[in-house]
């Protein structure tokens, strides 16, 4: 098992292998933990009819504007995601980069791309769907997501943020009157 920095265990003094497991231990309990409060969060997806749903050491909070809007108030607004588990309808490679910038550690999707999946996993954060797909359509099913169209290339997480956020800036821009 390669660890940070490229260094395996066996190259780890003893005093840190034990700090590594317990902290590895203690991120698996809390990554746990937060799995299970997942079904809650389905529930409350489904009757509320929103677009997602975050639970977070304060409580519940419920998402209802449509795309990333919500995830990106969310990461900007301090720590709300750190930790948390989240419940989205839909969840392509822009979202995922939310999520994993925001520090989730479990996740729900109705619907989640192949990137979005990958991303969130290599970035250590549990992952439930009720569906896969090779990337996310866009709302007339002419193409590809623009979001996701525009992610499609970007290798992580920190390479995703920029490109998320000039979208959310041209969309808020959009809005205004």
């Amino acid at each position: 098992m390669t660890l940070y920095g490229g260094k395996t265990k066996n190259d780890l003094s003893k005093t840190a292998k034990w700090r590594f497991f317990d902290n590895f231990g203690r991120l698996e309990a809390r990554r746990r933990e937060t799995m299970e409060r997942l079904p809650q969060l389905i529930e409350i997806l489904n009757e509320q009819q929103c677009s997602c749903v975050v639970s977070t050491r304060g409580g519940i909070v419920i998402g209802r504007r449509r795309g990333v809007l919500d995830l990106y108030e969310f990461v900007n607004s301090g720590d709300m995601l750190r930790g948390a588990a989240v419940a989205d309808k839909v969840i392509g490679k822009g979202a995922a980069a939310l999520m994993v910038t925001g520090g989730a550690t479990a996740v729900y999707a109705q619907l989640i791309s192949e990137p979005a999946c990958r991303l969130l996993t290599e970035n250590g954060i549990g992952v439930r769907y009720a569906s896969m797909v090779p990337h996310i359509m866009n709302r007339d099913r002419s193409g590809f997501c623009p979001l996701e169209s525009a992610c499609m290339d970007a290798a992580s997480a920190e390479d995703c943020m920029p490109i998320v956020e000039a979208f959310v800036s041209q969309i808020l821009n959009k809005q205004k009157p």
